[in-house]
């Protein structure tokens, strides 16, 4: 698994850290929390995000039964609680023989509390709670929680950015925090609670966008008086479940949240319907540890001895138990649902009482905490059912035999794969599982449950008609045909499937340093070669990747000092299979996914039979007459294009060179921001896919252009081989039969993949100025979305010519593109799928270099400059 570099647990797999520990920076991935400390400034991202993953629950005995952590209360139970509030004074009688709560006796917003503080406002709550506890004691039960109130109390959290503030929380009485820690976290809080009064007209957030959990990021407070109550959100990637409770005024909400939905139930007035209010918190007290979302296979400790006092984690893998030495992935995203991925470097130890480790002399181990559909394969189980095709291929080349898999594969080409399978080395490409483990499962969708996309939305404003005697009728608002439309992004482009998630545990004995943390170029290539060679086995026994990117190819030095890559994450791995009714759901990393996947739309039509399409005649045809995108292995190839140019272009410093002009520095400055625009039209962290990558693989000279302009000048000589395997793979994508097969296009496009890395090698070794790496997180914010778009890096140009600063930068690739995209959501493993297209690409001249049109044997037969890779010669 991967190892990140600013944390001194995180140890590179070459060069140890000393670094102070920094927040976690992951993967690029699609709509991830911003790289800041202060979460609680996106409430409003937050609530964008989620929209499409809430639902609302009309019927409270639906809620009842299927949400809350106790449903089997009786209604006997109901009444003898209900009367011991009376008998103790919590529920006090009116003249006309109604009920309402002690310390209630109006509404909180009611002009007699106009001079109360908010603490006094909604105190009574306190005695209630508490009165209802101990009637589970005189019933023979132990309460599981205490109420507790503080208003405007700012929560203690180990997570950066985690804070903020609640006015009451349920406390869990058998703490698993060290005694030691002086201040309350949210890991002792089972539910949270928030109040409020009446919202001022001013306030424009909508009073449901700050039941949002905490590390979904909570807002400001302002002019926002009120109370929270749920489950503890530190261990976000371990808590299946987790409630929340509202109350605003009189009326009342309970909201859970999990990885695979969150739900709303009815509003209700606490005040006046006593009797659900009892039966809502009879339902948490009487809780047990897990299902107020707790995990009983986590424990915290302290580290004895530490004067810092750091907090560590023991988890539970079937029988075995492994304390946590350091964060090295760590999920931030902008929503509650998905996948929840949590990835720790740990040692094994004898168990919860005793920490002392297994083996004094373990090398460290890696555990991996991540929230898979229910049902689905995980990966040790698609390794498995990969190895198990791999011996049966085995097998057959044992017996003298050549499988029908590698036709189109060159002879020399077959040697060293062959040599695998009758070595049965093939375990080495891929993480070795030490142990795994299969959790609890989150709810289902629960019948009658609707989905709500505006539930975040701000309240509409209501707009007063004219009242003046001498008002103009005809000068009303209304929408004209020149008014710009812009389609509602509340709604859901196609219906979503809220599967139920189940969480997973596998402890994996290599410690590995992700792609994108790699120091050097050269280790880079033999990362990206190795993987190559483990997408090769993948294809000998029919199985996709379909998630490649650099955070699941990775660098291991094992004990001898020596350097291999390791493909892994095969969560989303699955059998390849030929079908024409329907399309894979888009999985993968929005920079690192493959055009066809991300737009849902196929490259090309199919040709006739032995033909070789010019890529001009490569026009689409009608959307109802698209084939359906299923992942195939060409995909998985073209992200690893993806990954190579995305580390030749992010990774390599920019290099402008001086025109001669009379101001160098302000024109060295033009090409940088023109170098960030560049690279920010093809690599985006969307949903959709930018124009301009489209282009790259579809439009002939494109690439080659968009290379030549921004790629560092000692890389140039990569120029050819490149374009060269772009046009492998459109004019494989082109051939491909109507039922999507292509599979004989496969043995020389993984040819030619290996012979471009092996030009990449040969770089390294005749180019001693090549520049080194730098870290991919020390670059300007080229790839995010405040990046500038290319339209504003021209419309920054014009102002500085006509103010007479600046020059012209080089010239631009072929297309103008714009940013129309919007955040992604979560990996979509849920089987949404989001249809975006490229449109045409505008007209321009090009005075780059011509690609390749020889096909895809053309790599193979041709000498570069930047030398012929070792394999290749005969």
């Amino acid at each position: 698994m991967q190892s990140t570099a600013d944390d001194p647990c995180r140890e590179r797999a070459t060069t140890p850290s000393n670094k102070e520990i920094q927040p976690v920076d992951c993967t690029p991935r699609s709509s991830a929390t911003p790289f800041t400390e202060n979460v609680t400034t996106h409430r409003s991202d937050i609530a964008g995000a989620m929209r499409h993953e809430m639902h609302i629950c009309s019927d409270w005995e639906t809620f009842y039964k299927h949400y809350l952590p106790v449903a089997d209360l009786s209604p006997k139970t109901i009444d003898n609680a209900v009367q011991h509030l009376k008998n103790c004074g919590a529920l006090l009688a009116t003249k006309d023989d109604r009920f309402y709560f002690n310390g209630f006796p109006v509404a909180p917003s009611s002009k007699s509390n106009q001079k109360r503080t908010e603490t006094e406002r909604f105190g009574g709550l306190v005695g209630i709670i508490n009165a209802l506890g101990e009637f589970t004691k005189s019933i023979g039960q132990t309460p599981s929680c205490e109420f507790v109130q503080e208003p405007n109390h700012f929560n203690d959290t180990k997570t950066a950015g985690g804070n903020f503030k609640v006015d009451g929380y349920l406390r869990i009485l058998q703490s698993t925090v060290p005694a030691k820690e002086q201040v309350l976290p949210q890991q002792e809080q089972a539910v949270r609670k928030k109040k409020q009064m009446a919202r001022k007209k001013k306030e424009v957030v909508p009073k449901k966008q700050q039941a949002v959990p905490k590390n979904k990021g909570k807002g400001s407070r302002t002019e926002r008086p009120l109370a929270n109550l749920a489950v503890p959100c530190e261990f976000k990637s371990v808590l299946g479940k987790r409630h929340q409770i509202t109350i605003e005024d009189t009326a009342m909400a309970i909201w859970y949240f999990s990885r695979s939905h969150s739900v709303k139930s009815p509003d209700f007035n606490f005040i006046e319907d006593y009797n659900t209010f009892t039966r809502i918190m009879l339902s948490f007290l009487l809780a047990d540890e897990q299902g107020l979302g707790f995990d009983p296979t986590i424990k915290r400790y302290l580290e004895p001895g530490d004067p810092v006092q750091i907090v560590y984690f023991v988890y539970k893998v079937g029988e075995r138990y492994f304390k946590t030495v350091g964060i090295m992935f760590e999920s931030r995203r902008l929503r509650v649902t998905g996948r929840g991925t949590r990835v720790w470097k740990v040692v094994e130890v004898k168990s919860f009482q005793d920490l002392t480790l297994l083996n004094p002399n373990q090398h460290p181990m890696v555990l991996k905490d991540v929230w898979l559909n229910k049902g689905s394969m995980t990966e040790t189980q698609n390794l498995e059912a990969i190895f198990t095709e791999l011996r049966k291929l085995a097998q057959e080349v044992e017996a003298g035999n050549e499988p029908s898999i590698f036709k189109g594969f060159r002879d020399h080409r077959k040697i060293p794969l062959k040599d695998c399978l009758r070595n049965a080395t093939w375990e080495k490409y891929f993480l070795t599982k030490e142990c795994d483990w299969q959790g609890d499962s989150s709810k289902e969708l629960a019948s009658g449950v609707t989905p709500d996309p505006r539930m975040f939305d701000a309240p509409t404003i209501k707009v007063r008609a004219a009242s003046k005697s001498l008002s103009n009728s005809s000068r009303q608002l209304q929408t004209l045909p020149t008014d710009s439309c812009r389609p509602d992004p509340r709604a859901s482009p196609h219906p979503r499937v809220y599967l139920s998630k189940r969480q997973f545990r596998t402890v994996y004995k290599e410690v590995c340093t992700a792609l994108h943390d790699v120091e050097q170029f050269c280790d880079v290539v033999t990362a990206l070669s190795d993987s190559v060679f483990a997408l090769q086995l993948m294809f000998l026994a029919g199985w996709v990747h379909r998630d490649i990117s650099s955070g699941n190819v990775y660098l291991y030095k094992d004990a001898r000092g020596q350097l291999r890559g390791i493909l892994g994450d095969l969560e989303y791995a699955k059998p390849f299979e030929n079908s024409n009714s329907t399309s894979d759901p888009k999985t993968g990393t929005a920079y690192f996914m493959a055009v066809e996947i991300q737009t849902q739309l196929p490259i090309g039509s199919s040709p006739s039979a032995g033909s070789i399409p010019a890529e001009e005649e490569m026009e689409t045809t009608p959307i109802d007459k698209k084939l359906p995108i299923t992942h195939h292995f060409l995909h998985d190839m073209e992200s690893v294009f993806w990954l190579l140019l995305w580390t030749l272009l992010k990774r390599f410093p920019f290099d402008p060179q001086p025109d001669g002009t009379e101001n160098p520095t302000q024109e060295n400055s033009n090409k940088v921001e023109a170098f960030q625009s560049a690279i920010w039209s093809v690599f985006q962290d969307t949903g959709d896919c930018p124009k301009q990558r489209v282009g790259l693989i579809t439009a002939p000279g494109e690439l080659a252009a968009y290379l030549q302009n921004w790629l560092n000048r000692h890389l140039q000589t990569l120029i050819t081989p490149l374009t060269t395997f772009r046009t492998t793979l459109f004019n494989a994508y082109g051939r491909r039969q109507i039922e999507i097969q292509g599979i004989a296009d496969c043995g020389p496009a993984y040819g030619n993949l290996t012979v471009l890395l092996g030009v990449c090698r040969n770089l390294v070794k005749t180019n001693w100025s090549l520049p080194p790496l730098v870290s991919w997180k020390s670059l300007p914010a080229s790839t995010v979305a405040n990046a500038p778009s290319p339209d504003e890096v021209a419309s920054n140009k014009r102002k500085r010519r006509s103010s007479g600063v600046g020059a012209q930068h080089p010239k631009n690739s072929k297309s103008k593109t714009k940013h129309s995209g919007s955040p992604d959501s979560d990996d979509q493993e849920d089987g949404s799928v989001i249809t975006t297209g490229g449109g045409d690409e505008d007209e321009d001249e090009d005075e780059g270099p011509e690609e390749s049109e020889e096909g895809d044997e053309s790599m193979e037969d041709e000498e570069y400059t930047g030398g012929q890779d070792d394999t290749e010669s005969d």
